[in-house]
């Protein structure tokens, strides 16, 4: 073989040897999977377009993000699919060696989860017209000390400022419902979904403040965290790029921010998250993931976007006993049930 050749041949390992190790990307660079983290991720998919009766294609490549997420629960949207049956797909199909999996579905949105799941709820009451599945998630006690209560939304779609009063009042609702619920023990709070906010942003600051815009309907304002705090908004990049960009949706329209990620931050966490975009991954980073490069699009050929894919990981806030070796006594965060 002759130098050039070689020099050849040396740079393309060198590239497969240092290529996904530089990754930002905590998929692929992130080392083994912490076993008291939380993996969650949320998608709209469009239409029920991933079950395979529907588009053999795009089932296919749900089953590869699933498999390449590893989440430990998922949110997803626009899926009009009973709970039995996307627990078949999930059990069969999409991710057989992570199961069992517990599934709650209603009206094209969905909770499906690793750990079980209780306290079924399809909407908060009063509701504001639109399905909103809520569950109890009984977290893994050996790594958490508490439980999740987390709810899959979908925002009325379309129509930019004239639709906000039905976001509004979908808004209203969920804060109004997290008020009010009774449940047992110790939980955190967590919604995902796609908020559509192509509008105004006032459904999104009640999610996070808990200010109810129709008090005469859904009643006083409440913040939602546990601790009487307002939720957090995890800002994730594309491939967890630190400059990537935070779009979440993309059409002949252009780019938007649609989905989201809220969740307490008095219990919980959040160490990492992303958009995942599969067609700006490097071939090193698809090869990782086992991923191909329209794996995350509807279409590759014609650059039809739609919705992206949000993951996050996150961990339990240690006990203040064990935070005061570190902070001083006036800073202790107090943790508390509802």
């Amino acid at each position: 073989m002759c130098t050039s050749q070689r020099l050849v041949v040396l740079s393309v390992l060198g590239l497969s040897t240092f290529g996904a190790t530089a990754s930002a990307n905590f998929l692929v660079d992130g080392g083994p999977r912490d076993p008291g983290s939380l993996r969650i991720a949320n998608w709209n998919v469009w239409q029920s377009s991933i079950l395979p009766d529907e588009n053999e294609e795009r089932a296919e490549a749900f089953g590869r993000v699933v498999q390449a997420v590893d989440a430990d629960i998922w949110f997803l949207q626009e899926l009009h699919v009973s709970s039995s049956v996307l627990d078949f797909h999930f059990s069969t199909r999409f991710a057989p060696d992570s199961g069992p999996w517990y599934v709650h579905s209603h009206g094209g949105e969905a909770i499906v989860s690793r750990y079980p799941l209780s306290f079924l709820q399809d909407n908060p009451e009063p509701d504001a017209g639109r399905s909103l599945p809520m569950a109890l998630v009984d977290l893994p006690d050996d790594h958490f000390g508490f439980d999740l209560y987390a709810g899959s939304a979908h925002f009325r779609c379309c129509g930019g400022t004239g639709n906000d009063p039905d976001r509004q009042r979908e808004a209203d609702a969920l804060v109004g419902w997290l008020r009010d619920v009774n449940l047992p023990g110790e939980y955190a709070t967590l919604i995902a979904g796609d908020l559509n906010l192509v509008g105004g942003q006032g459904p999104l600051e009640t999610l996070l403040t808990g200010d109810i815009v129709n008090e005469d309907i859904y009643g006083p304002d409440a913040a939602p965290d546990a601790d009487g705090t307002a939720l957090v908004n995890l800002d994730p990049t594309h491939n967890d790029d630190p400059d990537g960009p935070t779009w979440t949706f993309q059409n002949s329209n252009g780019q938007s921010r649609l989905d989201y990620i809220v969740y307490g931050d008095s219990l919980l966490t959040a160490t990492d998250s992303l958009v995942l975009n599969s067609t700006e991954l490097s071939f090193f980073e698809r090869e990782a993931l086992g991923l191909l490069p329209g794996d995350t699009v509807l279409n590759l050929e014609t650059g039809r976007f739609d919705h992206l894919p949000l993951v996050a990981d996150f961990t339990a806030i240690p006990e203040p006993s064990l935070l005061g070796v570190l902070l001083p006594a006036g800073l202790l965060m107090r943790r508390r049930g509802r």
